[in-house]
């Protein structure tokens, strides 16, 4: 009988909105790094390129590729919760160190890479935490339906404040504006760390501290885990840099207004809500496999898409109004099937390296995206502009060629997915 099963339906049911809680306060700076134009946009009014705001994006997934595997160590030999608190405080260091970046004079944008970078620092102790705490009190019959209303509830709660500023901001975003969204978001986090320590924890598992190698061997020879996270690292390599490289293409490229641009991140945002409240009916009447592969195809027309559709089309705003939408439903399934196989692939009492063993590989990826097509941007690797078929593409629209071809490359990579093949020799509990 596990830790979860020893608890009262009271007890779960306290202990899930004590974890949701949690999420409401966390996510305001996550969603705002990873989804929204707020970022985008302030680095663009302290003189930094479209380069620069690719690569900030980018930051999340490469400090997760670097320290997840030693944050991970470090939690189950100090606890699950005391360095949530440290990472929380340090998180909100940082953005209120970015929010205060224009009084730096040139030197401001520097500053808030510096703010954002100490920001994403501290992600990886959250994150490696995040699912050993959750372990203690949902059940494998729970998840579908928690992980749905958790991200239903805090998308709900984010998306509209951010889409009312889109409709504010105008055609210009006001620095001052930019400077309290982020400030606001990076004191927010302190309300994460109070929900966090009112998590129950089983006592037993706190005792475990295996060896940082002998709890890696485990990971390793769980297959799979390892083909979960090897497919994981491709796909993220092919799809997050396409919500970043939009943003900066409707800024730069098409030119839309900041308050379009804001807008259009803020329907990224709601486009995420319906499916997550609905994404424990979906697992139940789909199941996983049939949910991966819609995902994975979803991202594959989006990227292609925004290939093909000539940057001069009329309303080119509704174009991206529709495919951000159809974009961010797909992420909003990928994110819980992500959660789901997460939880189900890790062994019982190896769970913190197991899941930060499959999010240092999903990390690599969204490193490996975002940072090589910042570096693409920003070295002038590519064509500004080039013809083919009497049709003129730009270097933001062979990004997203690219982005289309390797996902379209990975579908030989779908039979070591472990919802796809049917039987397991191996470990595997969804």
């Amino acid at each position: 009988m596990t830790f979860a099963d020893k608890l009262t339906p009271k007890e779960r049911k306290k202990a899930a909105i004590m974890a949701i809680g949690s999420t409401w306060f966390g996510c305001i700076s996550e969603v705002m790094l990873d989804s929204t134009a707020v970022v985008t946009l302030y680095f663009f009014a302290l003189g930094g390129s479209a380069a620069m705001t690719v690569f900030v994006a980018g930051f999340s997934n490469l400090t997760g590729m670097l320290f997840m595997i030693l944050s991970a160590n470090l939690i189950v030999r100090t606890g699950l919760k005391r360095l949530v608190k440290y990472a929380c405080l340090f998180g909100m260091s940082g953005l209120v160190l970015a929010a205060f970046a224009p009084y730096f004079g040139a030197s401001g944008k520097y500053i808030a890479l510096v703010g954002c970078l100490m920001y994403c620092f501290q992600r990886p102790f959250y994150g490696a935490a995040w699912y050993p705490l959750l372990d203690n009190f949902l059940r494998p019959q729970d998840r579908g339906t928690f992980f749905g209303v958790m991200r239903f509830s805090y998308m709900l709660i984010i998306s509209i404040p951010f889409f009312l500023l889109g409709i504010f901001m105008g055609k210009e975003a006001s620095v001052l504006l930019l400077q309290i969204i982020i400030a606001i978001a990076g004191i927010a986090l302190l309300g994460r760390w109070l929900f966090i320590e009112r998590l129950p924890v089983d006592p037993e598992a706190q005792r475990e501290t295996p060896g940082i190698r002998k709890a890696l061997k485990i990971s390793l020879h769980n297959g799979p885990l390892t083909g979960y996270a090897v497919y994981v690292c491709f796909f993220t390599i092919a799809y997050s840099p396409i919500y970043p490289l939009i943003l900066a293409y409707l800024k730069e490229y098409i030119k839309l207004s900041a308050g379009e641009v804001q807008l259009i991140s803020s329907v990224w945002i709601g486009g995420q809500v319906i499916p997550f409240l609905f994404y424990g009916k979906l697992l139940k009447t789909f199941g996983l496999k049939k949910l991966e592969l819609t995902v994975h195809f979803a991202v594959f027309c989006v990227a292609f898409a925004l290939f093909i559709i000539p940057a001069n089309l009329n309303n080119y705003f509704w174009a991206a109004f529709f495919l951000v939408l159809l974009l961010s439903m797909a992420q909003s399934c990928y994110m819980c099937n992500n959660s789901a196989e997460i939880m189900a692939l890790a062994r019982p009492g190896n769970k913190s390296m197991a899941t930060a063993f499959s999010q240092t590989y999903q990390g690599m990826g969204g490193a490996v995206g975002r940072n090589l097509s910042s570096a693409l941007l920003g070295f002038g690797l590519l064509a500004p502009v080039w013809n083919l078929g009497g049709m003129e593409f730009s270097n933001y629209q062979t990004l997203f060629l690219l982005s289309a071809v390797i996902a379209l490359v990975i579908f030989c990579m779908l039979p070591i997915m472990p919802s796809v093949i049917p039987n397991h020799d191996d470990y595997y509990m969804p």
